[in-house]
């Protein structure tokens, strides 16, 4: 079995186990505490939570399986957003599966404001991204 190379990305975003194995479980952690604390009270919506926590991670594993063939880049971007879908089916599954429990685990719908870290990071990203690119030159955009 050959051994497959991760791609480089141009700027500052490289393969790195360590922190892609971070930033999967860091993103993912409390929709699993969440399904846990959830279980007793609204067991559907613990359910929902575990199979968000569980398709995020499956992606985060998919995408780290194809690091020779898929940019650093692109990939957290991908990552981000499967994070932030995760997080909002989560919410989305509580209200509908356990509408009691939504001022006590989610302190009313202002929790929701907290799933705009994903996008404010893929945004802060991209343009890390792009400021690497131009200084790079020709070679460093594809």
């Amino acid at each position: 079995m050959a051994i497959r190379e991760p791609r480089a990305g141009p700027g500052p975003f490289q393969w790195n186990g360590g922190a892609w194995l971070g930033s999967l479980l860091g993103g993912t952690a409390w929709l699993l505490v969440g399904a846990v604390s959830l279980a007793a009270r609204a067991p559907t919506a613990a359910l929902c939570w575990l199979a968000c926590f569980a398709a995020t991670n499956a992606v985060g594993g998919w995408l780290w399986s194809r690091r020779d063939r898929i940019r650093p880049g692109p990939a957290i971007q991908a990552l981000l957003l499967t994070i932030g879908l995760g997080g909002l089916l989560a919410f989305l599954s509580l209200e509908r599966f356990a509408p009691s429990a939504i001022d006590s685990v989610l302190e009313g719908r202002r929790s929701y404001l907290v799933l705009l870290i994903v996008p404010a990071l893929m945004i802060w990203f991209a343009l890390l991204d792009r400021q690497a690119r131009q200084e790079a030159g020709p070679a460093g955009r594809r």
